[in-house]
């Protein structure tokens, strides 16, 4: 077996679609496209995500809850998203600001990306076999 056949770098910052579901666990025509855990973007957001969770145990305030801290490092691993509409019914503008609003206000939403994104085999090739 080849090395290269072992990197997974590549497809992980090329990211994959996960198809979300509402509230009620029904598949919704809302996609979005994430980078994978082996991904640079991914990485360097946990060391941060990390990091910053060390310094607030530390610190006397707790100006920013968890959710938010989590929203906050989680849509960074969102690169993009289809099938979103603004109020006039145009397809929304993809937006990192509200992608993280949207992982706020729809918690449910932050964990299915969270699930999807920590299993590797979401961001493999389809093997010719099957």
């Amino acid at each position: 077996m080849e090395l290269e056949q072992f990197y997974t770098l590549d497809r992980h910052n090329d990211g994959a679609e996960i198809q979300l579901k509402d509230e009620s666990g029904n598949l919704t025509e809302c996609f979005l496209k994430v980078v994978g855990p082996d991904s640079d973007i991914w990485r360097e957001a946990l060391s941060e995500m990390q990091r910053d969770a060390l310094m607030a145990s530390f610190a006397e305030s707790k100006d920013v809850s968890k959710g938010e801290r989590r929203a906050k490092y989680l849509s960074r691993a969102v690169l993009d998203w289809k099938g979103f509409t603004d109020k006039d019914d145009k397809p929304a503008e993809f937006d990192q600001k509200r992608v993280n609003t949207m992982f706020i206000m729809a918690p449910y939403i932050a964990d299915q990306v969270d699930k999807f994104v920590g299993k590797r085999e979401n961001f493999m090739k389809p093997s010719a076999k099957s």
